[in-house]
């Protein structure tokens, strides 16, 4: 009896020991979706700008004001944006970017000029696009840290009302495409498979240039040259759609 009983048991063993063996396996760590910044992207953008212009009498203008004219404009701007970026060593991020913005930023002034009984100057952006680097740390999967920097273009729009009461009056018209450099910082998130969003400032230097403004009746065949100075301050917030797929498995 007693071996009947002994045998049961290392019977009952063999079949129980299978099973206590699979509940004692190590089940795996789940896997962890994370960015993958490689990829290249479009997007669009919008947001709201600061400019600063500044006005100064060229030395070679037929006659001169004698002081400077200073210009503060805002508005809104919107436009899109084309880039790469190749991540690498996990957390670093560079790449390329093109943008183009059309704006609204405009602003006017009314200096006083002795011998004139009025002038106002306007001055507006009608747009701006940039050609930049960008270098950025991947902080933990789907935050991107960035600064940015690069060249920039900006086409502006002058003119100037004026009147020498009580007999004559007139306007100031003159326009261009200026260069410049750009810097900024941006913070971009990975919200969706391959959409992000971010939110970035920019900074723009377009430094000093002189403006030639053809003047008419009663002063015809004369010109003002005013040297200009153009800065200007933009945050903006874009969303990009990331071709390729943005999040990998690790």
């Amino acid at each position: 009896m007693k071996r009947q009983l002994i045998m049961g048991a290392v019977v009952a063993a063999c079949f129980a020991a299978p099973a206590m063996a699979a509940d004692l396996k190590v089940k795996p760590a789940p896997v962890t979706p994370v960015a993958n910044w490689t990829a290249c992207y479009v997007g669009g953008q919008v947001g709201y700008g600061w400019s600063r212009f500044e006005s100064s009498d060229n030395p070679n203008s037929n006659f001169l004001l004698g002081q400077t004219a200073k210009v503060d404009a805002t508005g809104f701007i919107g436009g899109g944006q084309v880039g790469c970026d190749l991540q690498w060593n996990s957390a670093f991020v560079i790449g390329i970017e093109a943008d183009y913005v059309a704006s609204g930023i405009k602003g006017s002034t009314t200096p006083p000029v002795p011998f004139l009984s009025n002038l106002t100057a306007y001055a507006r952006t009608d747009s701006i696009a940039t050609v930049t680097g960008r270098i950025g740390i991947d902080l933990n999967g789907y935050w991107l840290l960035y600064v940015k920097g690069g060249a920039a273009w900006a086409h502006n729009k002058y003119s100037a009302d004026w009147a020498l009461a009580p007999l004559f009056s007139g306007t100031l018209v003159a326009s261009e495409t200026r260069p410049g450099w750009t810097f900024g910082v941006g913070l971009e998130h990975i919200f969706a498979g391959p959409w992000s969003v971010r939110l970035e400032y920019d900074y723009y230097n377009f430094g000093t240039r002189s403006i030639t403004f053809p003047v008419g009746a009663p002063l015809i065949g004369t010109n003002y040259i005013g040297d200009i100075y153009h800065e200007a301050y933009i945050v903006k917030m874009g969303v990009n759609y990331r071709f390729g797929g943005a999040v990998a498995m690790r």
